[in-house]
Parts: structure tokens; C-alpha cells; sequence
């Protein structure tokens, strides 16, 4: 383990892992995508019958793209955009290409995080204080033998 590696720095580590990672919302999609239709539509890329035609795509692309983060989403859509060459949308997996690389590192950081939190030593127990002058005090009473002279038939002549 690296020098000064705690609990703590791990936690908040897989903490901020955890959340680059949290897939998308519904809306949140919604919102991410929307850049891609209306870049279609401007370029003749795509044509939408009605609202409910819209809906139906972007659903469909949700479904296949629901696992990823909202800002690797707004990535894919913005080198979609930049690199768009043919006719027609984009499938998911075209989008998803963009960013696969970087949902991969994420995903294998979060993994990481877990090992090494997995690898540092248990944390030692807290241990109470004790009152040394009052257990020395146990002890001795505990182990000190009575006076001679009060013992029936010890010591006398």
C-alpha cells in the first residue's frame, strides 16, 4: 500500500468513483441527447414525424445506453457531432465508441479503490484505558498471604 493510504482517503476515493459512475437519469438522458436530434434534424440527418416519434428514439437509445453517466453521454453526443460522416442517426454503439475507453478507466479505477481498500490491515481494536494503581491493588490482595500468626498451628512452639 502507498505511504499514508487510510480508510478515510479510500472512502472518500470509492466514494467519488461510486458517483463517476452513476448511470443517468431518465431526464437526464433526455436532456444529453437532445443535442444529437436537433443536430440531425438541422443537417438532414433525421427526420421526426411527430413528438411522440422523438420520444420513441430517444427511448430506444436509452435502453441501450442507460449504464452510462450523464457527462460521458454529452461526450459521445459532442464527438458524434464533430465526427458525423454518414447519412442517417447514429446507432448507440457509434455513440457509445466515443467513450468506451473512458467508461472502461472509470470502471477499473472503482475496481482498483476496492482492492486496495480490501488490502489495508484491519484497523486495531480501541482499547480502554486502565486503572493500573487499582488492578495493582486487586493483585495484591488478591495474592498476599495472611500473617503467620493468624494461621491455627503455624508458628507456634
Amino acid at each position: 500500500m502507498p505511504m499514508g493510504l487510510t480508510r478515510d482517503i479510500l472512502a472518500t476515493a470509492y466514494r467519488q468513483a461510486k458517483a463517476d459512475l452513476a448511470p443517468v437519469s431518465a431526464e437526464g438522458f433526455a436532456v444529453n441527447i437532445q443535442p444529437l436530434l436537433d443536430f440531425a434534424v438541422v443537417f438532414g440527418k433525421a427526420k421526426f414525424v411527430d413528438q411522440s416519434h422523438r420520444e420513441a428514439v430517444i427511448s430506444e437509445y436509452r435502453e441501450a445506453m442507460s449504464d452510462l453517466p450523464a457527462d460521458l453521454i454529452r461526450q459521445a453526443v459532442l464527438a458524434q457531432k464533430r465526427a458525423w460522416i454518414y447519412p442517417g442517426m447514429p446507432t448507440p454503439a457509434e455513440l457509445i465508441a466515443h467513450v468506451s475507453a473512458e467508461y472502461w478507466r472509470r470502471r477499473h479505477a472503482l475496481g482498483k479503490i476496492t482492492l486496495a481498500g480490501q488490502r489495508l490491515p484491519a484497523p486495531e481494536p480501541k482499547r480502554e484505558a486502565i486503572d493500573v494503581s487499582g488492578l495493582l491493588a486487586k493483585l495484591r490482595a488478591a495474592f498476599t498471604l495472611p500473617n503467620a500468626s493468624s494461621v491455627d498451628g503455624v508458628g507456634e512452639t
